[in-house]
């Protein structure tokens, strides 16, 4: 499967079969202050993975489920787009089943800004791989 944005409107063409958990995100509604953010993807989506968390936000904990081994990779971060190793959440992308994440970095204070959320890779993917993470946070 071949995806690629080359209208530059933020708008993917995804050419051949899809799959399920193409870089998906979404947030839960829940009742009270607790927020939620659900991110959903593939060894081959990875870098289609965006999501927003609210300046003021103060993150709580975070959760991640490895489904399918990530072939390739040895180190996978999710965090602020562009520094996910220092800043964020790292799971092991050679392992499955659920594991509890620790932030570190900008995410274990109070974000002083709106933080875009990437996926970061560390090797060779094959595109292989599947996980969940949800991110729990509260906004002050």
């Amino acid at each position: 499967m071949a995806i690629e944005n080359t209208a530059g409107l933020g708008v993917n063409n995804v050419y051949g079969p899809r799959k399920t958990a193409e870089g998906r995100n979404g947030n839960i509604n829940t009742a009270g202050v607790v927020k939620e953010l659900e991110l959903d993807f593939r060894g081959d989506s990875i870098d289609f993975v965006s999501a927003t968390i609210p300046a003021g936000a103060k993150i709580l904990d975070a959760y991640a489920d490895v489904e399918e081994v990530f072939g390739g990779l040895t180190d996978l971060d999710v965090g602020t787009d562009g520094s996910e190793g220092t800043n964020g959440v790292d799971l092991d992308p050679t392992a499955t089943g659920v594991s509890d994440l620790t932030p570190i970095g900008t995410w274990a204070d109070v974000l002083a800004a709106s933080t875009t959320v990437g996926v970061a890779g560390t090797g060779t993917s094959d595109g292989s791989g599947k996980a969940k993470v949800v991110i729990r946070y509260v906004v002050l």
